[in-house]
């Protein structure tokens, strides 16, 4: 049932960017000026409600007041970065999707939004339209965070030998500040030095090709890394079960 319920979640996804994206395509917006109004006077308006909009948080709002402002003024091409964050934070993936397409097309190197788009494709289980993104903003940035997360999707398409070149590749980088959030088989969130979770990246590749010893190995240098990692340990501890299970007790 999870299965279906996914896969009708990213069909939807996907009916709805093209839906959208369809949309886009007409004449774009235009704004009214009411009678003794400038341009100038009514874009101050709609800036004054975004602002207290974006005061209390109500993100809707502050989203209608930035369509005025665009409609007022389309040259001002940084209020589609503001709104592909206010889509962002209110969870609104396939919207980012598609105003990170339009602004990439014009900024084709811009970071910050390609990293919006990449997360809401991998949010919407779109995985490798993520990992094509998450490569394109590593070799923007080259930063091994980025470089994890194309381990992950590579990871998650069962791609085990371009998943392990990259954690390989992150294990011998010099970046020793990285961290990146896990969660334990219970769920709960951990933040995790990433040298040490492309370890026990490592390890649980190993235990899905039978390579229990090569696991092993793995999930000890990831806690050697970070002691209080939780789910290197659940692993190991999990590995060592099954080996007591599997060796014969001696006789005295």
């Amino acid at each position: 049932m999870n299965k279906i319920k996914g896969q009708l979640i990213i069909i939807f996804a996907i009916s709805s960017l093209v839906a959208f994206s369809q949309s886009q395509k007409k004449s774009p917006a235009t704004a009214t000026v009411p009678s003794g109004m400038t341009k100038d006077s009514l874009y101050a308006h709609y800036r004054g409600i975004y602002e207290q909009a974006s005061n209390y948080s109500d993100f809707i709002v502050a989203r209608e007041a930035l369509y005025n402002m665009l409609a007022l003024r389309p040259e001002r091409t940084g209020l589609k970065d503001t709104l592909t964050y206010l889509y962002y934070n209110s969870g609104n993936h396939v919207q980012v999707i598609l105003l990170g397409r339009e602004i990439l097309q014009a900024k084709p190197d811009k970071a910050d939004i390609l990293e919006l788009v990449a997360v809401s494709q991998q949010n919407l289980g779109l995985l490798k339209d993520a990992l094509e993104s998450f490569e394109k903003l590593f070799s923007i940035t080259k930063d091994v965070y980025h470089q994890y997360n194309i381990a992950s999707l590579q990871y998650m398409l069962k791609r085990y030998g371009e998943c392990s070149e990259n954690l390989n590749s992150i294990i011998a980088s010099t970046d020793t500040t990285g961290e990146v959030t896990i969660s334990d088989n219970n769920g709960t969130s951990q933040k995790v030095p990433l040298k040490a979770a492309a370890f026990n990246m490592r390890g649980v590749i190993a235990l899905e090709i039978n390579q229990s010893d090569v696991a092993k190995q793995n999930f000890q240098k990831a806690l050697e890394l970070f002691p209080d990692f939780a789910l290197a340990k659940s692993n190991l501890d999990k590995i060592n079960a099954q080996d007591k299970k599997t060796t014969p007790e001696k006789k005295n």
